[in-house]
């Protein structure tokens, strides 16, 4: 059987290893460890298994912090866009 790898599903090739030494510009905020579409399966992984942050961190390859945060910030995304939805009167489902 195949074993599942998030890295494995990406349309885009791995970072540089010299692209995490730049420093992010003032203001910049903290940098991204997982791609956008990378943060939403991991949060739909999460919400699915309701596993601990660390499991499901390491299996995208980040800490149990930097998963926790994402999944917050992409929660906080889905809670905005169900609430814009239905400001404009678009069916979210």
């Amino acid at each position: 059987s195949a074993c599942f790898s998030p890295h494995s599903v990406s349309p885009h090739s791995e970072p540089s290893p010299d692209a995490s030494a730049v420093p992010a510009a003032a203001g910049g905020g903290r940098r991204r460890n997982l791609d956008p579409y990378q943060e939403v399966l991991h949060t739909l992984v999460y919400l699915r298994h309701n596993v601990a942050h660390a499991v499901v961190g390491q299996m995208f390859g980040v800490s149990a912090d930097i998963s926790e945060n994402s999944f917050h910030d992409v929660v906080l995304l889905l809670r905005d866009l169900k609430h814009a939805s239905v400001v404009l009167a678009v069916p979210f489902k």
